[in-house]
């Protein structure tokens, strides 16, 4: 909880937000985003590459976050290509 409040001195709300988000969640559910089909895909990429540019004094782990995404989209949507 600290280091969550400690995250509120940065002025650039939006770069708290974004940290306060990856503090706090460990994997990304995007059952949620499905219903858009994969129109919202590159919206969650993009944010998480715009999530990489944010420094931060705890380890992350972006990469495979992202890939857990794109991964639960493949999963979700295989039906659309024949797999």
């Amino acid at each position: 909880l600290v280091s969550c409040l400690k995250l509120n001195e940065n002025m650039n709300k939006k770069k708290v937000e974004v940290n306060k988000i990856l503090m706090l969640h460990d994997d990304f559910n995007m059952d949620l985003f499905f219903k858009w089909d994969l129109k919202m895909l590159p919206f969650i990429i993009g944010w998480f590459e715009r999530a990489s540019d944010i420094p931060r004094d705890f380890e992350a782990n972006l990469e495979q976050r992202k890939l857990s995404a794109m991964y639960q989209f493949g999963r979700n949507f295989s039906c659309l290509y024949g797999m």
